[in-house]
């Protein structure tokens, strides 16, 4: 795997255009999980960029980066904009038990 890491932690302006979805998503999980949520956001949308593009085509994959701008959206206080993610995975996947308990606390029903 390329070293996103340390090019991003230095600055937030990469060129995703030579990264593989995989390790950009690799990125977004490890810059999340750091609490880095700008760096974590532009990993996310250049993912959201491809799907947009038509360049990824596996529901499995659309589904994950879904979720994951979702719960970015949550953690960063945007609940609208989480509960929009998690219903395009539900528009998907009916049956996303993970979305649906996403989508009921962050309309207050949990």
């Amino acid at each position: 795997m390329k070293s996103l890491g340390v090019m991003s932690k230095r600055r937030s302006k990469v060129d995703y255009s030579q990264y593989t979805n995989e390790e950009i998503f690799y990125y977004f999980k490890e810059a999340l999980f750091e609490g880095n949520f700008e760096v974590a956001e532009n990993c996310i949308r250049e993912l959201l960029r491809r799907i947009d593009a038509g360049n990824v085509t596996s529901e499995e994959e659309k589904i994950l980066y879904w979720k994951g701008m979702g719960l970015l959206c949550e953690m960063t206080n945007r609940d609208e904009e989480a509960r929009q993610y998690f219903f395009k995975v539900l528009e998907v996947k009916p049956d996303d038990e993970e979305s649906l308990e996403h989508i009921k606390r962050l309309s207050g029903l949990e």
